[in-house]
């Protein structure tokens, strides 16, 4: 099993005894110095961002990662712990909502909830399911709108103080451009506020051993990704590497500004 500070250290180890064996023949080798000051930058690389690289070379080698009081599988889609005998591993998935409810009748959300608690309650395991939600701002977009329609409602006044036949026909493209500006803004500042929502879901199996904690696991996964894509008409996907990595630390802390709510699965 393999950990970042494994990596540090044996790297680190490398890296000194290059560097030694560099001074010893005086530098009669001198691709040595190169290769040491290499060492030394992907040594201090891996310490800062270790949680990227550290997963991908023990993907690599096959080996588990360990993470302290957890560890993740090498296929880097579970993170794993033993306690008491026993195996639990965890997997995570993310369900994406391409429809906003507030675009939805009463009736037509009261029927999604519904078919939401029928998968859920379909299960005969526990499912943690996790809603991330922000309000969008919506500031920039509105006040590109309102500089456009200003600049065609200025367009118009031009216009209008001729009077040939193709001004009228201009003009009355500009108003039609007016009214669905007009109608953009009327949706976009009236009614429920936007809202970006990242779907989360997590399940867990135990076993005697890591295999059939694993396969119980996966077949879990499938399990979730069929009934709830069914009943939701939704993509659920697996996560997996620095993805699901964030999903891991969402038990503990979210995003805290909207900067980092956007780039979590970009």
């Amino acid at each position: 099993m393999i950990s970042r500070k494994f990596v540090v250290y044996a790297l680190l180890v490398i890296s000194i005894a290059t560097l030694m064996i560099s001074f010893y023949l005086g530098g009669s080798i001198p691709f040595l110095f190169p290769i040491n000051l290499i060492l030394v930058i992907l040594t201090l690389t891996i310490w800062k961002f270790g949680y990227i690289f550290t997963p991908l070379f023990g993907s690599f080698i096959k080996s588990d990662i360990n993470m302290g009081e957890y560890n993740m599988l090498n296929t880097l889609d579970a993170i794993y712990k033993k306690m008491d005998d026993q195996y639990y591993v965890s997997k995570f998935l993310t369900a994406n909502i391409h429809e906003s409810t507030t675009e939805k009748t009463e009736d037509e959300k009261g029927l999604m909830m519904e078919y939401f608690e029928r998968a859920i309650t379909s299960f005969k395991y526990p499912v943690k399911v996790s809603l991330l939600i922000r309000n969008v701002d919506l500031t920039k977009e509105l006040d590109e709108l309102r500089a456009e329609r200003s600049r065609l409602e200025n367009r118009k006044s031009q216009l209008s103080s001729g009077s040939s036949q193709e001004n009228s026909s201009q003009v009355s493209i500009i108003e039609r451009k007016i009214a669905m500006i007009n109608k953009e803004l009327e949706k976009l500042t009236s009614g429920d506020k936007p809202m970006e929502i990242v779907s989360l879901i997590m399940t867990t199996s135990k076993g005697g051993s890591i295999d059939e904690a694993k396969m119980k696991a996966e077949a879990q996964t499938k399990e979730i990704q069929a009934v709830v894509g069914n009943a939701l008409s939704v993509s659920v996907t697996p996560l997996s590497g620095d993805e699901m990595l964030k999903a891991f630390d969402f038990q503990f802390f979210i995003p805290a500004n909207a900067s980092e709510f956007n780039d979590m699965f970009e």
